[in-house]
């Protein structure tokens, strides 16, 4: 019996669903060998059961062969005794055996049922484990989609900070311009043609770093999802603060950081801003009351 509840509390520590992973199943070497030893007591058990049954065949034979001679022990009275105590002892030890036949087959059957667990047990360790190979890979293939995402970001980095500089040597060819104009009236037309090429060559930067900002908005809300998939929150709050500065405006980097304040960092007060500033930029968002519902939750 002592083995049994061992068993049981084995079973007991392996099926409990909060534990983690690691600690659900120590390793399936650890499993093996238990689904081992129960098969050894199982073996124990079976041959105890033979014993006791062959015994059983015995006692029973020495029964018949006392009732067979019960005639011829009448004449010897105390021999008679002697026999009849002798038989009662037998079918006591008869009961109790039967009885001990009993306690090993409900021994047996729970021994079968805790190998049975083990066994699914074990089943379910190969799937856990192949999940885990799976998520593996899933998560290799974050980190190298990451990458790129930030390679992307420092090369929009280095052009915007290109189109800036011209920008401002532009800028500076403007002033000098106007200057000019106002200095040289002689010169006013050919300063205008001038000055509008410049305004025209500012447009076109403008528009230029309005692209790469747009490009930039772009990989940066990217970066900020695929942190998320790979469970890195700081990397990705920032990304989407990041996609903000290029454009407040942008609902779905509000309705992002709202969700990632709420659930992987606990600020409340944050998490209303956003996600009221989500609702105000998309009215018509067809998650609208869902928001709704969860900002009256955290405003309560």
């Amino acid at each position: 019996m002592r083995f049994i509840i061992i068993v049981l509390f084995s079973m007991e520590i392996l099926l409990i669903p909060n534990r983690s992973f690691v600690q659900a199943s120590d390793s399936i070497d650890s499993l093996q060998r238990m689904v081992g030893e129960i098969v050894k007591e199982l073996d124990r058990s079976l041959n105890m059961n033979k014993q006791l049954m062959q015994e059983k065949a015995e006692l029973k034979k020495e029964i018949e062969e006392l009732t067979g001679n019960n005639q011829a022990l009448q004449e010897k009275p105390d021999e008679i005794k002697k026999k009849e105590i002798g038989l009662t002892i037998l079918e006591k030890r008869l009961e109790d055996y039967k009885a001990k036949i009993t306690q090993d087959e409900s021994k047996i059957l729970e021994l079968t049922e805790a190998n049975q667990k083990l066994e699914k047990r074990l089943e379910n360790y190969d799937e856990l484990q192949k999940e885990l190979d799976s998520n593996k890979v899933i998560n290799s293939q974050l980190q190298e989609t990451l990458k790129e995402y930030q390679a992307k970001l420092s090369q929009s980095n280095n052009k915007i900070e290109e189109l800036e500089q011209q920008l401002q040597v532009n800028q500076k060819e403007q002033e000098k311009l106007k200057a000019s104009m106002e200095a040289e009236s002689e010169d006013l037309e050919s300063s205008k043609i001038s000055l509008s090429k410049a305004d025209d060559n500012i447009e076109k930067l403008i528009a230029q770093i309005n692209m790469q900002k747009n490009k930039l908005f772009k990989s940066l809300y990217e970066a900020g999802k695929a942190c998320a998939l790979a469970k890195k929150y700081k990397e990705a709050l920032e990304s989407f603060e990041e996609c903000l500065k290029i454009n407040p405006n942008s609902a779905d980097a509000h309705y992002n950081l709202g969700i990632l304040y709420q659930h992987e960092f606990g600020d409340r007060k944050s998490a209303i801003y956003h996600l009221k500033k989500y609702i105000e930029l998309n009215p018509k968002a067809k998650d609208r009351k869902e928001i709704e519902f969860l900002l009256d939750m955290l405003e309560k």
